[in-house]
């Protein structure tokens, strides 16, 4: 069975600092969960309610999107960021 979980996010701002903010690590803590680590290929969220941490695979275009996909701790999907082009 799969599973796909798609978030978005609204954003206004100039496309270079809206794409740093979801790439980051500090951007994530800002509007998601404070406990977490991402980097340009891998990404792991930690939540106080969940008994496993979500572990991500990172993929870039540069200025345009940020997509992650499960490699664990919840069901397999992707989440994808993009500054709606």
């Amino acid at each position: 069975m799969e599973y796909r979980i798609s978030l978005a996010i609204r954003a206004e701002g100039p496309r270079r600092k809206v794409f740093d903010v979801l790439r980051t690590t500090q951007g994530h803590q800002a509007f998601w969960t404070t406990d977490c680590e991402l980097t340009d290929v891998h990404g792991r969220f930690g939540f106080r309610e969940a008994p496993l941490d979500l572990n991500v695979t990172v993929s870039l275009v540069e200025d345009e999107l940020v997509s992650m996909t499960v490699t664990s701790g919840f069901p397999d999907g992707t989440v994808q960021h993009g500054n709606g082009r």
